[in-house]
């Protein structure tokens, strides 16, 4: 619109010459007697419309206020404060965050699901899109935590076959742990994930939950 306008301008300015500063050529001629019929000269006209439009231009292009700040989102699991060494400080701080975690439908973590297994992460009925986000989050809360020996990712009629579990396990967790430090083992539907660098805070308990007596 701004560049039509120009235009309009530059015609007005040629008019106005022809109208008011030439008059004397055919064409000046043709102007002045179309603005006699008119009753008001075109270049008038044009550099009105001209002006109207570059006008209108500039206000649809106002400057943009102040951007807002892009708050950056949660984070998706909570970090422990952890003291090592000492289970009445870093169990509990563990079990906090694995219960504060909050997952899509169909998803979910249990804590305890057998001795030696502190996390076993659940998918029920999941696509794989939604499967590989889940497993993802496990990786990043695992990363946050001391490093337990062993965990598990069982799978309950997910839509993938039964022989491409241990592959999206192991795709999943190769990005943060190298494919050195792990051992992967498939037993059905479900996945074990063996840490050769588990913290050795974990070496004296089994599970999260000491049972009584």
């Amino acid at each position: 619109m701004r560049a039509l306008g120009s235009l309009l301008l530059l015609l007005a300015a040629g008019l106005a010459w022809l109208s008011v500063g030439d008059r004397m050529s055919p064409t000046a001629l043709s102007v002045v007697e179309l603005d006699g019929q008119l009753g008001f000269p075109l270049y008038a006209l044009s550099a009105g419309v001209g002006l109207a439009m570059i006008a209108a231009s500039a206000l649809g292009r106002r400057p943009p206020g102040p951007r807002r700040a892009v708050r950056s989102p949660a984070p998706s699991m909570p970090v422990p404060d952890i003291a090592a060494g000492d289970d009445s400080q870093w169990v509990p701080a563990v079990v906090r965050a694995a219960q504060a975690l909050r997952w899509p439908p169909g998803a979910s973590l249990k804590l305890d699901a057998a001795d030696g297994v502190p996390f076993e992460l659940r998918l029920e009925g999941m696509p794989p899109a939604a499967e590989a986000r889940s497993m993802t989050a496990l990786v990043r809360f695992l990363a946050s935590i001391p490093l337990p020996p062993r965990v598990r990712v069982s799978f309950h009629s997910s839509q993938g076959r039964v022989d491409s579990l241990h592959h999206k396990v192991r795709a999943a967790f190769r990005d943060r742990f190298p494919a050195e430090s792990v051992q992967v083992l498939s037993q059905g539907e479900a996945v074990d994930v063996l840490f050769f660098a588990a913290d050795p805070c974990w070496a004296a308990r089994g599970r999260l939950f000491i049972d009584p007596p």
